[in-house]
């Protein structure tokens, strides 16, 4: 969550000790990636996300559960954004609307048409912090390619379309459709529906009840 009062938004406290965050949107994509990895152990997901998130390694030092314990509550105050109603918008509709991956050629090209901000470039891209990124992303208007594609995808056509006007809207629906034969979209699917705080709820969910299983 952005906050305009504070003078540093990536130092965070938990129990009586300060960590200094990496916030950078890649990296909190990359953790998304590892979280969906049923291929790797909780414990295996909670390390690789903290390398990710946290500098110099400071977490290392805490035991396995404190760690568990550190990497949800990063989770749950700086990267669920409450503030943030873009998935809200998108997920109510049926099926999945939007890929990152898939869409990430849409987003840069939006990006760079609507804020001159190049995603492509790797420094100018860790510049931009998870909140603002998403900030950003849901401020993108509706003639960037990557609302142009949301918005065929969630399209209902029209009871009272002509015949070309409906031809016209399932080709459009098919040149934007996302791929379906994936292991990623099947997890996304079953997010379909639920805002951003219900999916990353549901994300730690998971996780937790690997973790104890995993123990067992």
């Amino acid at each position: 969550m952005m906050d305009l009062t504070s003078n540093d938004e990536n130092h965070f406290e938990f129990g009586d000790q300060a960590f200094q965050l990496n916030l950078a949107f890649p990296s909190v994509l990359k953790v998304f990636q590892i979280i969906n990895d049923e291929g790797l152990a909780p414990m295996e997901q909670v390390s690789l996300s903290l390398d990710l998130l946290i500098l110099r390694g400071q977490w290392r030092q805490l035991e396995a559960k404190q760690q568990y314990q550190l990497f949800l509550a990063i989770f749950e105050q700086r990267i669920v954004l409450r503030e943030n109603k873009l998935a809200s918008k998108l997920f109510k509709q049926k099926g999945k609307t939007f890929d990152f991956e898939a869409d990430a050629s849409r987003i840069s090209a939006s990006f760079l048409m609507q804020y001159n901000i190049d995603l492509t470039n790797v420094r100018e891209r860790n510049k931009l912090s998870w909140a603002f990124f998403n900030a950003l992303l849901d401020g993108l208007n509706d003639d960037t390619p990557f609302r142009r594609a949301v918005g065929f995808r969630t399209m209902d056509i029209d009871k009272d379309a002509t015949d070309e006007q409906r031809e016209y809207i399932k080709k459009m629906k098919i040149l934007y459709g996302l791929p379906k034969d994936s292991k990623q979209d099947e997890i996304e699917q079953e997010f379909a529906g639920l805002d951003r705080i219900q999916r990353m709820k549901l994300l730690a969910k998971k996780l937790k009840e690997r973790s104890e299983a995993d123990g067992k």
